[in-house]
């Protein structure tokens, strides 16, 4: 018995609700761990007041605005400034070595599930310490499922849920500490540009080319993986190879790992921060079922 029908059964109840969502909104996902979605339906079943599960199904397209409360839903929002400030220490490390004395060329950084932006006007704080004026081309991109999260990020002012809402950091500065609201400098918000873009469809890679034309220095996919199957997180993780720079840098979260680096030309630097590095070579790899087969033991069910 495959996994296909495993799956397909696992997701019979909530199914007709992602179809739905699907046909409008062109996002799948049927990729995404069950159980989390699964939870994230039932919690807009109960604020509509639906008395079921089918119900919510059967009367979506009469519940105005559902689709797009739907789903930002079912999209993770957990984020923050420089979340685990000690990774961008180890990152700055690494990208001064990138940068160098002589580079010309634009660094480009990509952000992806960005999220309402916050990490990527930290990595544009962290660019911006190591280039200055001197690489005006110094970019950094956010990119997320949720368009209601993207117009978030790109208005660039984030209310304070707590005295302080940004850990001090040496890139801190870079902030306005306003009474009631964050901001990023003017330059930050110069460097950074959003878009929404689902990492699993099939314009995500010409989206990129189109974005970052010469590939990307540094790719923070941070926290994504883990809300996947592992078909797709084979597939984002060959996306963001692709996209990478020869010596270009991946960051993954902590609980986050690439199964076999080699098989996607990457080899892992710094295990703590669950960094790799784009090498030149990729392995010959037999098959993807063989990546996803031998991925089985660190990501475990995807089901």
């Amino acid at each position: 018995m495959g996994t296909g029908y495993l799956l397909a059964n696992i997701l019979t109840d909530i199914k007709p609700v992602l179809d739905k969502l699907f046909l409008v909104t062109g996002t799948d996902f049927t990729c995404y761990r069950p159980n989390t979605i699964r939870r994230r339906i039932n919690r807009r079943v109960a604020a509509t007041g639906s008395s079921s599960l089918q119900s919510y199904a059967n009367n979506l397209d009469s519940l105005p605005g559902e689709y797009n409360l739907l789903l930002s839903s079912l999209t993770i929002k957990y984020t923050m400034f420089f979340r685990d400030p000690w990774v961008y220490s180890i990152l700055e490390s690494y990208l001064k070595k990138i940068i160098g004395p002589a580079r010309s060329a634009p660094v480009t950084i990509w952000s992806a599930a960005c999220s309402t932006g916050e990490e990527a006007y930290s990595l544009a704080a962290l660019l911006y310490s190591l280039t200055g004026a001197g690489h005006p081309g110094a970019r950094v991109a956010g990119t997320d499922i949720d368009p209601e999260a993207i117009k978030y990020a790109s208005y660039g002012s984030y209310a304070k849920v707590m005295p302080s809402s940004i850990p001090q950091t040496p890139w801190s500065k870079y902030f306005i500490d306003r009474p009631n609201a964050i901001e990023p400098w003017q330059i930050l918000r110069h460097m950074v540009e959003f878009m929404p873009m689902d990492l699993l469809s099939k314009s995500a890679p010409f989206l990129l080319a189109n974005i970052f034309p010469g590939g990307c220095d540094v790719i923070f996919c941070r926290n994504v993986l883990i809300y996947m199957n592992r078909e797709a997180q084979a597939r984002v993780l060959s996306l963001c190879a692709d996209m990478l720079r020869p010596n270009g840098l991946l960051v993954l979260g902590t609980g986050e790992t690439v199964p076999r680096p080699s098989a996607l030309a990457l080899e892992m630097i710094n295990s703590k921060a669950r960094i790799f590095r784009k090498i030149t070579k990729r392995e010959a790899l037999p098959c993807s079922a063989d990546l996803l087969s031998k991925s089985s033991s660190y990501w475990g069910s995807a089901l």
